[in-house]
């Protein structure tokens, strides 16, 4: 890991800790005023169904996808280490461009506060608002959160906490569902 994402997620928990948020597994859903009622979706099991709509106006539905790997991350705004992780999700999306891939971005905040927030900071992913429904029938219970869904519809992978270096974490799971 570089010093740089080193000194960013130290000053990211910082303000984390200040704000009186977690960056771990202690911050869940109820932290956005509800509750994750699902149990946690787990690798291997298939993926939930959705249907959604972006607050780029593009309609998402997880049964079209079949065929293709999607990347879903559970994160919201006030969200310090998802923050810092973008970049390295920007560059995922970049990487995997031309291929079959999807990424989703899942949030709790609404559509406005969300254009305001992409307006100042570019995210790639197609971002969901209002995703509390979402997130509880996924289980998801922390954020920044991150599942992989192979080209069947199944949770190929989960990561709970931000990633730090995509080419080890999140890239090569990709890369291999696409083999």
């Amino acid at each position: 890991m570089s010093r740089d994402w080193i000194v960013k997620g130290l000053l990211a928990s910082g303000l984390g800790l200040y704000l009186g948020i977690s960056a771990g597994p202690g911050l869940n859903w109820l932290a956005w005023g509800t509750e994750a009622s699902g149990v946690a979706v787990g690798v291997g099991s298939p993926a939930p169904a959705f249907s959604v709509t972006s607050v780029q106006g593009n309609p998402l539905e997880l049964d079209s996808l079949r065929g293709k790997v999607v990347v879903l991350n559970f994160w919201f705004i006030a969200c310090p280490p998802c923050r810092v992780e973008m970049p390295i999700l920007n560059d995922l999306v970049d990487t995997f461009e031309e291929q079959a891939v999807v990424f989703i971005g899942f949030s709790p905040d609404s559509t406005e506060e969300l254009r305001a927030f992409l307006e100042e900071k570019d995210f790639k992913y197609q971002v969901i608002p209002d995703s509390t429904p979402i997130a509880e029938l996924y289980g998801i219970t922390g954020a920044p959160t991150h599942l992989i869904i192979d080209r069947a519809g199944n949770v190929a992978y989960r990561l709970n906490g931000a990633i730090d270096d995509q080419d080890n974490q999140l890239e090569p799971r990709i890369k291999a569902l696409l083999e």
